[in-house]
């Protein structure tokens, strides 16, 4: 009579589930394991590369802003028409999201 304990063991060291655990750690697993690493950190140093280049865009944005503001303050930008430059950006507005209900 067979028990269960030597049917377990002889389903465990049959060729097939030897062949299948060899190849799921040698081709299959392993090669998953490795790209996913590599994409973790490739996405990992794309998060900081980005956080830092947009960082640094705000810091120049924000001193070019007072530099701009700095020279009017001080007299070296003079003459802006005001409202004819409001008029003009109302008026871009207003063509702009006319031509898009257009496109629909």
């Amino acid at each position: 009579m067979l028990d269960w304990e030597t049917l377990a063991i002889a389903t465990i060291t049959s060729p097939t589930a030897i062949a299948a655990i060899t190849e799921l750690t040698s081709g299959g697993l392993a090669t998953f394991a490795g790209s996913a690493l590599v994409g973790y950190i490739i996405g990992f140093a794309l998060k900081k590369i980005v956080k830092w280049i947009l960082i640094i865009l705000g810091v120049l944005a924000g001193i070019i802003f007072i530099t701009i503001q700095w020279m009017a303050n001080n007299g070296y930008i003079e003459g802006i028409n005001w409202d004819k430059l409001g008029n003009d950006i109302s008026s871009y507005g207003q063509h702009h999201f006319g031509n898009s209900d257009r496109l629909r």
